[in-house]
């Protein structure tokens, strides 16, 4: 594929002076990759820190970032800068972020159990975690980076990402295909399907479903039900601004109100009420897209 065939989404501004877009991977990477992004933004006028919460969404993410490197810290942790390239793997927990200076990222954002198929490694290495890409990888990610950082346009960057992961799509057939299909079940329900209906689906037992996920998801299918009914929140917020909070509440499959609230404040720390008082930049971006 060359740099001038990638399909992109229009342009969202996501405040802050941060601009969003997604690029569709090549058709062999699609099993694997959800989508390319870039997010890019100038200093704002007060040179003061952007400071941001994302919630779990899901999908690990290989990132490089050719902009200002930015501070993140993984729920309640300390806060620490991140380095020019990492890959972070599942989350059960928010990560704050901070943002200074010229804003310059390009992410890959993977299916679920995308990571796991085309590196072979075990996902809980990964889960609540970052690890920076060229301690994964080896020489070959300093090769990429050096790349990235010397390329003159988005559409070069994407290319040279797309060509390195294409060097690592897998040649036999998924050993275990009920995963990627429980995951797209459950990902496609927005987590309304319940790991009962996936195993008596599938013919396995809950056990080793859980113990498959943990290997090749790195969180239990129960917890990305849990992630997935969170995200789709978000998703209803953005596409029906009209709904009550009741609407979304019981649309998404809660019992009741302190259902969801319990939910939420498990993953981001604080209640809705709190979390949606701020006004948020990157959630509009990595939650329920």
């Amino acid at each position: 594929m060359t740099p001038s065939t990638f399909n992109t989404s229009a342009a969202v501004k996501a405040g802050n002076g941060l601009t969003y877009r997604e690029f569709v991977p090549n058709e062999a990477l699609q099993p694997f990759v959800d989508c390319y992004w870039l997010l890019e933004g100038e200093p704002q006028p007060s040179n003061q820190p952007v400071r941001d919460k994302v919630l779990p969404h899901a999908h690990p993410e290989m990132v490089f970032v050719y902009g200002n490197t930015f501070k993140a810290s993984f729920g309640d942790d300390a806060p620490r800068r991140m380095p020019r390239n990492f890959i972070v793997g599942q989350l059960d927990k928010f990560i704050n972020l901070e943002t200074t200076g010229t804003t310059g990222a390009l992410g890959v954002k993977f299916k679920p159990d995308g990571l796991y198929q085309l590196l072979q490694l075990p996902m809980t290495a990964f889960t609540n975690r970052s690890l920076i890409l060229t301690e994964v990888l080896g020489e070959s990610a300093v090769t990429l980076t050096g790349q990235i950082m010397a390329a003159d346009s988005t559409l070069t960057r994407i290319a040279l990402v797309e060509s390195f992961l294409m060097q690592r799509v897998p040649s036999k057939p998924n050993a275990l295909p009920y995963i990627p299909k429980a995951v797209n079940k459950i990902m496609g329900s927005g987590g309304s399907v319940s790991v009962g209906e996936l195993t008596d689906e599938f013919g396995v037992s809950e056990r080793q479903m859980e113990r498959k996920f943990l290997e090749r998801v790195g969180i239990t299918p129960k917890l990305l039900a849990r992630i997935a009914r969170i995200n789709h929140v978000f998703k209803l917020l953005r596409l029906h601004p009209q709904f009550s909070w009741l609407d979304v509440i019981y649309t998404c499959g809660y019992f009741d109100q302190a259902h969801f609230i319990r939910d939420f404040k498990n993953l981001a720390g604080e209640t809705p009420t709190q979390f949606f008082a701020r006004k948020s930049s990157l959630a509009p971006i990595f939650q329920g897209r």
